[in-house]
């Protein structure tokens, strides 16, 4: 349900939404400063949190009145709940989408990992993340994985995973966590 005419003038929700979403952009910033671009599946990964970013935090800087009113019945403190849960579990979010990635990684065959590998290609992985981002979308994204989705994941894959989340300084997946999660 949502607040229709919201306005954000209380000062207090004023300072708490410019205290957490600048929180929120600086963290999630330097997880992006630290990927290196050097595969398709942390090519993915960059564009999306970039995605990701511009979705809870962008569009609410934008119109904060109408996006708080719309999907936070005017509750700034909900929206502040949510990026900051979003904040303590960036390695789910870098998790779902890697899982993204490796459930789709056909779709990926002709999408260059960077611009400059795109001159035998007509796309390049900034073009596409967002549709691969909106398929999750921002209210789930920093959900832990399901253990069916874990699963699915082979020791390669699962290495990959884990070295992005190191290169991020997150906590890495293992087995034990995996088989944590099915009991």
């Amino acid at each position: 349900m949502s607040k229709e005419n919201f306005k954000l003038s209380n000062k207090a929700d004023i300072a708490l939404f410019e205290a957490v979403t600048t929180a929120h952009e600086k963290y999630f910033d330097r997880i992006q400063s630290k990927i290196k671009i050097n595969t398709k599946a942390k090519s993915l990964i960059y564009n999306a949190l970039g995605d990701y970013v511009y979705d809870m935090n962008g569009c609410f800087l934008d119109d904060p009145d109408f996006q708080l009113g719309w999907y936070y019945d005017g509750d700034v403190r909900n929206y502040a709940t949510q990026l900051l849960n979003d904040i303590e579990n960036a390695e789910n979010i870098i998790a779902n989408l890697y899982l993204l990635y490796s459930k789709n990684k056909a779709d990926f065959r002709n999408v260059a990992a960077e611009y400059e590998e795109t001159k035998d290609t007509h796309h390049y992985m900034s073009d596409v993340s967002a549709d691969y981002y909106n398929y999750i979308g921002g209210a789930v994204i920093s959900c832990k994985p399901t253990y069916q989705d874990l699963m699915t994941l082979n020791n390669h894959d699962l290495d990959e995973l884990n070295s992005i989340l190191k290169e991020c300084d997150l906590k890495p997946v293992s087995m034990f966590n995996i088989e944590k999660i099915a009991s």
